[in-house]
């Protein structure tokens, strides 16, 4: 992960990347599993539940990462496109490739979406798609979606001295917060009014008190201890503090996993940072680094999966941790050689043609 020129990258965030993307992951495969092999119980299925606390931990970190990356750009000239390209660079090919890809596919196996689904996909503009639940084509580009609203925020907030951009970053998202919980408005506007907005305005939060209170933050524990402990934490909550009622269960008010996940955050800020020399450290930088392909391809590697499982007949006889292990696997893998071989090489290919067409000819970094 490159953070820019003079910013420097914190190992403990790349690796609490790789811990939320496979919580994802690991919930899915769970899913994935119960649906075609067996049913998942025991400790696997208690930490399926932080599926969703990986997105949570996913939005917090995006809101830490672009304080931490652009402090120095609210209100310097050329600072809001710089983040807009950016963005745009690091999210929006590899995205597109992979919901062309899911959209091809639904109709290889006699399904299909509408245009307007697709260019609302591609568009990240929130739809009614799967049971109202506003999942794109890529069921998981619904936080892309929320990602892409958060940065529209932040540009608009880098045009202004640093001290107001923050001011209108927390009003304005407490704002949306507070009028999505007095309405009820219909998509796109349930999802931009969002509670689960907050937690970019928490992620925010932390940049700046790691960017003033820094040298203060020292912990005697070996890198994520704390933050593995607040994710099974997590896990343990019971569903009235872990989960939201109806179709909004996970963007309307989940305050404990919100704490909770501003608390991983934070505990990886607050121990010292890992220095990779060690096979769990070079692995968890790696899948840090490949976290966004593996996050957008595994619900392809899982469907894969699936069809060889029902063709080689497995059932509910073979051991369900062992087949949510060998899917986790499987996703891992496919994610890794995505990032390795597609996303890396088109991004810096796209990165590079950006840097020649921006007008001060400097290249542009992605995070």
């Amino acid at each position: 992960m490159s953070l820019g020129a003079g910013v420097s990258k914190i190992s403990n965030i790349q690796h609490l990347r790789a811990l939320a993307a496979l919580l994802v992951v690991f919930g899915h495969a769970v899913g994935a599993v119960d649906e075609n092999v067996g049913d998942v119980a025991g400790p696997a299925r208690l930490l399926s539940k932080g599926a969703q606390f990986g997105v949570d931990i996913f939005f917090v970190i995006s809101g830490f990462i672009m304080y931490h990356t652009s402090a120095r750009r609210f209100g310097a000239q050329g600072g809001s496109a710089h983040f807009i390209r950016r963005r745009i660079v690091r999210i929006v090919p590899i995205y597109w490739l992979v919901t062309l890809v899911s959209a091809a596919l639904l109709i290889v196996v006699g399904k299909s979406a509408t245009i307007g689904e697709l260019l609302q996909s591609l568009a990240f503009i929130p739809y009614d798609g799967d049971g109202e639940k506003m999942r794109p084509i890529v069921g998981v580009g619904w936080t892309l979606n929320f990602e892409m609203f958060f940065y529209a925020i932040f540009a608009i907030a880098l045009l202004l001295p640093r001290t107001r951009g923050l001011a209108f970053i927390f009003g304005f998202l407490a704002l949306m917060a507070a009028l999505g919980s007095i309405f009820t408005p219909p998509p796109p506007a349930r999802a931009w009014t969002s509670p689960i907005l907050l937690e970019f305005a928490i992620g925010v939060a932390l940049g700046v008190l790691h960017e003033r209170f820094r040298p203060s933050l020292r912990l005697p524990v070996p890198a994520l201890v704390p933050a593995i402990a607040v994710v099974i934490l997590c896990c343990a909550l019971p569903p009235s503090l872990a989960y939201g009622h109806g179709l909004d269960w996970q963007i309307g008010w989940r305050p404990a996993p919100w704490i909770l996940a501003g608390a991983a955050v934070l505990s990886a800020l607050a121990v010292p940072q890992s220095q990779d020399r060690t096979l769990f450290g070079k692995t968890a930088t790696a899948i840090g680094d490949a976290s966004y392909s593996l996050y957008l391809v595994h619900g392809l590697t899982f469907a894969a999966l699936n069809r060889v499982v029902g063709r080689v007949g497995l059932t509910a006889d073979a051991p369900d941790f062992l087949a949510v292990a060998g899917y986790v696997l499987a996703a891992v893998a496919t994610g890794w050689i995505v990032f390795k071989f597609v996303e890396q090489p088109a991004t810096g290919a796209i990165d590079a043609l950006a840097s020649r067409r921006s007008p001060n000819k400097r290249r542009l970094k992605t995070s």
